[in-house]
């Protein structure tokens, strides 16, 4: 029998190895798509883990400002952001709230307690011994023998960037809620703006507003 010249021959070892080589290669080929998939999902993970990161250790507290009227209601409404914390208005308000609460000495002993509290975390070191020796001599059960003492009238006058002047009227009333005496008082103190990054100080100052140093007398 003799062959055409033009028969393809076909080795079938080669045709054998061909299919090896091709089956082998695409499964090496989808291990590397995986391994790259693996490796998008890895970064994507730790993006992912910082920005929850980044965002819980920053001020989660939302602050708002309320303008009331005489009567009480309120007549406008807006978040209040940390460039908004250095305004005059907005730090007067606070110093006002921080002096009502430390200088208040009212029937209600708990409630008088934590806000006393409340404003004693608010200052730093200097402004927390002066607190401390101020009411180991005026004693709290002595200040409330003479009845209710609540500030009233109260100025807050910027005297630098740092320095505050409060002048007010210290009202004592009876049990019958008459007064009984009236005391004017002057301060001067030094605030610091340090942004609350823990949750206690979050607490205690969500806005960053912190008593540096302080004294006050009757005038």
């Amino acid at each position: 029998m003799t062959l055409s010249s033009d028969a393809s021959v076909t080795n079938p070892y080669l045709a054998a190895r061909h299919v090896h080589n091709e089956r082998y290669f695409s499964l090496s080929k989808s291990i590397r798509n995986w391994q790259l998939m693996a490796g998008g999902l890895l970064l994507a993970v730790l993006a992912l883990v910082y920005g929850l990161v980044s965002v819980t250790n920053r001020q989660q507290t939302t602050p708002y400002i309320v303008e009331v009227d005489a009567a009480g209601v309120a007549g406008a409404i807006r978040e209040l952001r940390a460039e908004t914390v250095q305004d005059p208005v907005v730090l007067s308000a606070v110093l006002k709230r921080w002096l009502t609460d430390i200088r208040t000495i009212s029937s209600d002993t708990h409630l008088n307690d934590r806000q006393m509290n409340a404003a004693y975390h608010m200052c730093l070191s200097a402004a927390q011994q002066y607190l401390t020796a101020y009411y180991t001599e005026n004693t709290l059960a002595s200040l409330r023998q003479r009845g209710h003492i609540f500030p009233v009238n109260i100025s807050v006058t910027p005297l630098s960037a740092q320095s505050w002047r409060l002048r007010w009227k210290d009202q004592t009333q009876g049990e019958d809620g008459l007064v009984r005496m009236e005391q004017e008082w002057e301060a001067t103190l030094e605030i610091e703006l340090i942004l609350p990054r823990t949750k206690e100080e979050r607490q205690f100052s969500p806005l960053g507003v912190w008593i540096r140093t302080l004294h006050w007398a009757e005038v």
